[in-house]
């Protein structure tokens, strides 16, 4: 009958303890754990009060950031000590998540976020998700964006400018009354490129 090599055969019991430290000589080294990696991204944070009027928008200016890879991702227009804008410099996968806290309750309508693309060779303008009001959810509700992109979003066959991409993010609201967006964040992580980029 056929024996597992790990099973000990009469052979190996009469040698006692050793046949287990010669079956470990025959298998294999064990393989050495992958190098870590690690995923770049831009990280930006909004402290300041922001009042959106009813039926209207406004930008996100981020009072804090963090830029953790400059190849990838670089600062875009500061005003007033505000970041307004953050520019994507490489083609690829991108994973983009923002979020707006609403400080005021909201009773009615809905809130969204918008991210645009702005830059004078880019086709796709913008892209927004918006959810409603209440229904029976907590009233101050955080609105979120959340994205996986290949950025540029213009496909062309020969790029004849040096390519970038700034990444502007607006909250909206239709809620009857003024409302006032007391934290916002901003996490964008590059994932890298498309085979054959």
């Amino acid at each position: 009958m056929t024996r597992y090599r790990s099973q000990p055969s009469t052979h190996r019991v009469a040698l006692g303890a050793g046949w287990g430290v010669s079956d470990l000589r025959r298998r294999p080294a064990p393989v050495a754990a992958a190098a870590a990696t690690t995923i770049p991204g831009f990280h930006a944070r909004m402290t300041t009060d922001l009042v959106v009027g009813d039926g209207n928008d406004a930008q996100l200016r981020w009072d804090e950031w963090t830029n953790d890879d400059a190849s990838v991702f670089a600062d875009g227009t500061i005003i007033g000590g505000k970041l307004t804008d953050v520019i994507v410099k490489k083609k690829g996968w991108y994973a983009v998540h923002c979020w707006a806290s609403w400080g005021t309750p909201g009773f009615a309508g809905d809130t969204g976020i918008m991210m645009i693309h702005d830059d004078f060779d880019v086709s796709e303008p913008a892209l927004m998700q918006s959810q409603p009001i209440g229904f029976g959810f907590h009233l101050n509700e955080t609105t979120t964006f959340q994205a996986v992109r290949y950025l540029p979003p213009l496909y062309e066959f020969t790029q004849t400018l040096p390519w970038y991409d700034r990444l502007e993010f607006w909250v909206a609201q239709s809620s009857s009354a003024a409302r006032t967006v007391d934290t916002a964040y901003l996490d964008i992580a590059y994932l890298g490129v498309r085979t054959g980029d």
